[in-house]
């Protein structure tokens, strides 16, 4: 018999446990965490999404598409955790889409989100240029319009405990930069 010559990624490997899941765990709120570091600046007055309206809080917009409603936005259920709650509150949701399926999209939600509003032009161009490539797509702003975090949203339970420290993290900075004065 010959050897098999798959790729290596197509080779299942078990999930890892252990110092493994640490190690990935680690590796992946670095990358969350490099991507929000890079995240270029945008001011409120330049683009679509709006700054966080209390000075106090952090605004979170969600791009998102009508196959999203389901279940890739449960991850909204992260902003109801006590350590970010009174940090981040959704501002808008942002359906990409056709008009006509806004009032679909809602429905599907249950109501339980709110604001819905249909993507414009200028507010496609701002989540492209943090780096939009699919849905949902998480971004956060400070009261100054400046963007201080902005992913697409994990997919994988592991990375999206890790979206959730992230988050947290996140939170409670800004939390001390508020106290403190500095912004």
């Amino acid at each position: 018999m010959r050897p098999s010559h798959r790729p290596e990624s197509a080779v299942l490997r078990p999930e890892p446990t252990g110092r493994g899941a640490a190690l990935a765990l680690a590796s992946t709120l670095g990358v969350i965490a490099l991507t929000a570091i890079l995240t270029p600046e945008v001011t409120g007055d330049a683009a679509g999404l709006a700054p966080a309206s209390e000075a106090g809080a952090l605004a979170v917009h969600v791009a998102f598409q009508l196959a999203d409603c389901a279940s890739a936005l449960a991850f909204l259920d992260i902003l109801d955790h006590p350590t970010v709650a009174g940090s981040m509150s959704v501002a808008s949701l942002v359906f990409i889409g056709e008009a006509a399926d806004t009032a679909a999209a809602a429905r599907a939600l249950g109501g339980k989100f709110s604001p819905l509003t249909l993507a414009s032009a200028r507010t496609l161009r701002e989540f492209r240029d943090l780096g939009f490539g699919r849905t949902p797509f998480l971004v956060v702003k400070d009261a100054g319009g400046a963007t201080r975090f902005a992913a697409p949203v994990p997919r994988d339970p592991l990375e999206l405990r890790s979206l959730h420290w992230a988050l947290v993290g996140l939170a409670d900075l800004h939390a001390r930069r508020t106290a403190s004065g500095r912004r």
